[in-house]
């Protein structure tokens, strides 16, 4: 690879890390949600504040009621803050509720890629109405199917390749051994695809069952 090439992928990937904006429906959403959210807050708050000071005026002007500055002020200083700590514990909630949309398709996510990572294939989950990241959803559940065909191809080669091994009248020790070492691929396939009433007898207790341990069973196929 030459060092142009080289050089020009460099400067593509740093523009492409540059872009802020990757998921415009996704990071727009929740970037002029957060927007409106600040502008009504703040709005409610100036339009308050607006008419207590109208009022204080008002009264200092028209001399209606005796007037005390510092307490006004001291007014104004306490609204402000309980209005500030309301505002603030309405966004929380308001937060807890839009990142929940967000936490939960990712906590499932995890727990089915922790599936596969132990070998087997999770199990499809809904998402919300609200939910986010369906298409990851989408795609993931994509590759899932994907695997899974593989998987089942797998099975259905070892059993005819099993079913051909049983038609041999020589059963040397080598061949038996390979017939063992294909049920076992064939029991860990089936284990992987959640379809346990499918597994041969158990390793552990072939020797006491002879010719009974390599019967097959044909694996169910989607």
């Amino acid at each position: 690879m030459s060092t142009e090439t080289m050089y020009g992928r460099k400067k593509t990937a740093t523009r492409r890390r540059k872009n802020l904006i990757i998921n415009p429906a996704f990071q727009l959403k929740y970037a002029l949600t957060i927007m409106v959210g600040a502008f009504i807050a703040s709005s409610l708050m100036g339009i308050v504040l607006y008419g207590m000071l109208y009022n204080q005026a008002r009264n200092r002007a028209l001399h209606l009621v005796p007037t005390n500055v510092l307490e006004n002020t001291y007014s104004i200083i306490l609204f402000a803050a309980a209005f500030s700590l309301l505002m603030a514990v309405a966004l929380g909630i308001w937060s807890l509720v839009m990142t929940h949309r967000i936490g939960g398709p990712l906590h499932v996510l995890q727990m089915q890629l922790d599936q596969l990572a132990q070998g087997h294939l999770p199990k499809p989950r809904k998402l919300r109405k609200n939910d986010e990241f369906k298409e990851l959803f989408s795609t993931f559940k994509q590759f899932v199917n994907a695997h899974k065909s593989r998987k089942q191809k797998q099975l259905q080669d070892i059993d005819r390749a099993l079913e051909s091994l049983g038609a041999v009248n020589n059963q040397s020790a080598p061949l038996l051994q390979l017939r063992r070492q294909l049920q076992d691929m064939r029991d860990e396939l089936a284990r992987s695809l959640g379809q346990t009433d499918r597994v041969s007898t158990p390793p552990d207790q072939r020797d006491n069952h002879g010719a009974h341990d390599r019967t097959l069973q044909p694996v169910e196929t989607a």
